[in-house]
């Protein structure tokens, strides 16, 4: 919807279809890599957006959508609030296979600062050291063309394979292409 209405405000309503379709197109792909996986199977991920006070996502977020499609499972996805605030015990009781850590204008936090929490260290995440904080924020946290890849790149942290094709792959499309 929001590209449909910058498209309409720059006054290229023409360049929304193709794009959504792409993105649409790549989303569907990425999440048909992972549909097969039973839920008991997917890889429980935690995001942590905030660290003071802890702030995940919830069932009621677009993020919720993105570890979906990725082959994950968010472990505060019951939680109704887009953006909860969490107590660290949530977190502990939660004890995610997969930890994703990604701020806004923070540098992320590192697996010693995670482990410092206590009773972290206990943290199936943390022991295995399954620390995603290396994926660029822009692509987890802003609802535009690039969080398809923010999708990909998660899926790759969760399953430790790189799916292919996607918005990147000039072969599958020119979404990336300047205007002539």
């Amino acid at each position: 919807e929001a590209i449909g209405a910058i498209a309409q405000a720059v006054g290229r309503p023409e360049r929304a279809g193709p794009v959504v379709a792409a993105m649409q197109g790549e989303l569907e792909r990425t999440a048909g890599l992972y549909r097969t996986v039973p839920p008991e199977r997917r890889p429980r991920v935690y995001v942590e957006i905030w660290h003071d006070p802890i702030t995940t996502v919830g069932g009621g977020s677009f993020i919720d959508e993105v570890i979906d499609r990725a082959g994950g499972f968010n472990v505060a996805h019951n939680l109704p609030q887009p953006f909860p605030r969490v107590s660290p015990e949530q977190v502990i009781q939660w004890d995610p296979d997969v930890i994703v850590i990604t701020y806004m204008n923070r540098a992320p936090a590192d697996t010693s600062e995670l482990a410092g929490r206590i009773g972290w260290d206990g943290i199936s995440a943390v022991r295995k050291g399954r620390i995603v904080r290396d994926i660029p924020n822009d692509l987890l946290l802003r609802p535009g063309p690039r969080l398809v890849d923010g999708v990909r790149i998660l899926a790759q942290r969760l399953y430790g394979h790189r799916p292919t094709g996607g918005l990147n792959d000039p072969k599958e499309n020119d979404l990336h292409a300047k205007d002539e």
